[in-house]
């Protein structure tokens, strides 16, 4: 090997080591497992002091391709963080109930707005597409439940560490990607929204059985948490009246009512 040529690789080998390059990056490990260490070099997870995110997709009702674009769109894509270990996951409520919820989640590299260099570039721009492969394989189509448990489904992401989302001293943000519209045993608002829907506090005075149901799931939030709610369409209809219900379900959980926001899905793929 010539001086020439030895010197040469040095140098290359020395930029890719400056710049935070190492061997462990060029493997054949599958790209999200990559952002799920928290051992190695360029392990990203294990941080304390993060910010949480959780996007949990209600498909009991079979997600339309317009829906998917703009969760994808506005959860997805926009996706931003502030440090390096921050999680992002996504949880899906499907056919299969509660208990066995599909989940991934993944931690954030460093933002380039603390390193732009070539190395963290290439990471970020991994982590994008880690976060694209997650939302398409748990967007899949399946089969239409014949209940839904979305309450449940809450309670079960904030509670259970299979989530990863157990409360942080940075905050947790929670969206929800649904119709809101509960259909179960101990809550129906397919019944219950007959002639409009009612407010949380009014539900319990009209149905004993319910408020001591949700007194047992004992969902608990704090002033770190925040909710975003996408609200779906349901058979092409907005069923506005159902927001005061999750909104008042919320705040008796200890949710400051500025940490909810509620957008609504407009008109689309509907039948004239």
């Amino acid at each position: 090997m010539s001086i020439r040529f030895s010197i040469l690789a040095l140098t290359v080998s020395l930029f890719f080591s400056l710049n935070g390059f190492s061997a462990d990056t060029q493997t054949d490990e599958n790209i999200v497992q990559k952002f799920q260490r928290s051992q190695g070099k360029n392990a990203t997870c294990g941080a304390v002091n993060i910010n949480k995110t959780l996007v949990l997709i209600d498909k009991t009702d079979p997600l339309t391709d317009a829906q998917k674009a703009f969760v994808k769109a506005s959860f997805i894509d926009n996706y931003e963080w502030n440090h390096i270990g921050d999680t992002f996951g996504i949880a899906v409520l499907n056919n299969s109930g509660v208990s066995l919820m599909k989940t991934e989640t993944i931690c954030a590299p460093m933002p380039l707005s603390l390193n732009n260099g070539l190395a963290n570039r290439a990471r970020v721009k991994n982590f994008k597409e880690a976060l694209q492969q997650i939302f398409n394989n748990l967007t899949a189509d399946e089969p239409e439940a014949s209940n839904s448990t979305l309450y449940e489904a809450v309670v079960e992401v904030y509670r259970n560490p299979t989530f990863k989302f157990l409360p942080s001293t940075e905050g947790r943000t929670l969206v929800i990607v649904s119709d809101l519209f509960q259909n179960s045993s101990n809550i129906n608002f397919y019944s219950k929204c007959a002639n409009g829907c009612p407010s949380y506090e009014s539900s319990l005075k009209a149905d004993p059985n319910m408020k001591k149901y949700l007194e047992m799931a004992n969902l608990k939030l704090s002033d770190k948490d925040t909710i975003k709610i996408y609200h779906l369409q349901s058979k092409c209809k907005i069923a506005d009246s159902l927001d005061k219900w999750w909104a008042g379900a919320f705040k008796n959980a200890g949710l400051l009512g500025s940490n909810l926001s509620v957008s609504h899905e407009l008109a689309g793929d509907c039948p004239k």
